[in-house]
Parts: C-alpha cells; structure tokens; sequence
C-alpha cells in the first residue's frame, strides 16, 4: 500500500504543470480569435473542473488516513464551498481588470503555486 501511494502522489505535478500549461497556451490562442479556438476552449473548460476536483480528492485520499478522513472531510468540503464562492467572485472582479487571457495566466500561477503545495504536502507524508 505504501509503495502505490507513493508512486501515486508523483502524478500530482505533472497533471497540475499539464493544467497551468494548458491555460497558458489558450490565453496565447484566444488572442487570435478563431473558431477552433473557441470550441476548444469551450471543450476544455468542461473538462478542467473535473480534472482539478478529482485530483484534490485523490490527494486527500493519500494524505489522510480514514480516521482523520471521517473527522476533517466535512471542514475541507465546506473551504470547497467557500473557496468556489471567493473564487468566482474573486476572477469576475479580477477580468474586468486584466482581461480573459490575463486571468488564464494569472490562473496558471495560482496552479503553480499550487503544485508546489501539493508536493510539500506529499513529500512530507
């Protein structure tokens, strides 16, 4: 069980370094107004919730032993909720500022950041 957990956390980066590349691509892509831009993009912002959700719970899954997963599950759903709040008003707020694509760049360092976290946190389990 050990060896698959940590084999498993070494996915981390390269998923959220996958992520941040990607949005740094399409902030360069929509710049050049084109249809398949767009669709692409529309396509992938369907996908990356999905992708950053799972990941996190997968980290948590490797972090927290089901003890301590049954008592903290229900303070880290609720800074879920929180967090998604903050953000979205957070990133309307910040758009009108920077603009789309400096947003998606702006994201890509908060994911960054991010997976530089996540490793901390890992490496230290």
């Amino acid at each position: 069980m050990a060896r698959r957990q940590a084999v498993s956390w070494r996915r981390f980066p390269v998923t959220y370094g996958f992520l941040a590349t990607n949005l740094v691509l399409f902030s360069w892509l929509l710049r050049h107004e084109s249809l398949a831009t767009s669709a692409a993009f529309y396509i992938w912002a369907k996908l990356y919730p999905v992708l950053t959700i799972s990941q996190f719970w997968l980290m948590m899954n490797v972090i927290f032993e089901p003890r301590q997963a049954r008592r903290l599950v229900g303070f880290v759903g609720a800074g879920g909720i929180l967090g998604g709040i903050t953000g979205k008003l957070l990133a309307g707020a910040t758009a009108e500022v920077v603009g789309t694509e400096g947003l998606l760049i702006a994201s890509a360092v908060v994911i960054t950041r991010q997976e530089h976290g996540a490793c901390v946190c890992l490496s230290q389990r």
